[in-house]
């Protein structure tokens, strides 16, 4: 039972154990970075390109329907890359070599293997489909979601501080896991670890999970998902804010 999971339970861990909780964060920790400057990027000039369209300033506020494009446009643009490292962190986390162990180093290695033997393809992009019907609604939820709750905190004298960037930004990141998106992505993570074959779609996926372990099997792990939401994409956007306003300055 987790009531059960104390302090203890982790000090008999050997160094190996240990390690294979960090399985695949290599990937993440490399292309967050990268992922999220293309997001912010495509999203910004989204946004340039519809206050453009009708003569408004550069500065001039977006619509809500004008920030769900933008968003759904930065989805689609940096789908193609967070495939790539989704698919090496999928399946750093759940492959399995000789005893258990992990079967790569890290995570550059099961890219290279990934190619050399699935190929391009199907080594890197399999399950692109399914990423692209994630990512567009995700982050055409993402990008409002942050903008809505910001205003909807706005102090009485106008000045947004960090407190109110990292909740609004927690607010966004929350909002954007919500089913059924999360639903999504638990399917695509089927579909990029999976032995190859095992799904011909999402759909088929969908049905095979909800034969095999019921509605519930598109629920599991929301809750660490969610709680692991809030904090991370606080910082996120308290980061780009911040970083953003140093620059203007």
């Amino acid at each position: 039972m987790c009531s059960e999971f104390t302090l203890q339970t982790l000090l008999p861990l050997n160094h190996a154990q240990v390690k294979s909780l960090y399985r695949g964060l290599a990937s993440p920790v490399l292309g967050y970075g990268v992922l999220f400057a293309m997001s912010f990027s495509a999203n910004g000039q989204a946004l340039r390109y519809l206050r453009n369209r009708d003569g408004r300033a550069a500065n001039a506020p977006a619509s809500v329907a004008e920030m769900t494009l933008a968003g759904a446009w930065a989805g689609a643009v940096q789908a193609p890359a967070r495939q790539v490292f989704e698919r090496v962190k999928g399946v750093m986390q759940v492959r399995n070599g000789a005893g258990g162990k992990a079967p790569y180093s890290w995570s550059g290695a099961c890219l290279v293997d990934l190619v050399r033997t699935e190929g391009v393809q199907m080594g890197l992009f399999r399950g692109m489909g399914s990423q692209f019907i994630r990512e567009v609604p995700q982050f055409a939820l993402y990008y409002p979601a942050y903008d809505v709750a910001k205003r909807a905190i706005l102090p009485a004298d106008g000045h947004i501080s960090p407190i109110h960037m990292l909740l609004a930004g927690g607010i966004a990141g929350t909002v954007q896991w919500l089913p059924p998106i999360y639903n999504i992505d638990v399917l695509k993570t089927k579909i990029q670890t999976a032995a190859p074959g095992t799904y011909k779609s999402i759909a088929d996926a969908a049905r095979k999970t909800v034969a095999t372990e019921g509605t519930k099997g598109l629920f599991r792990g929301l809750g660490p998902s969610l709680v692991r939401a809030f904090p991370l994409h606080a910082t996120i956007f308290a980061g780009y804010e911040l970083t953003m306003a140093h620059l203007h300055s």
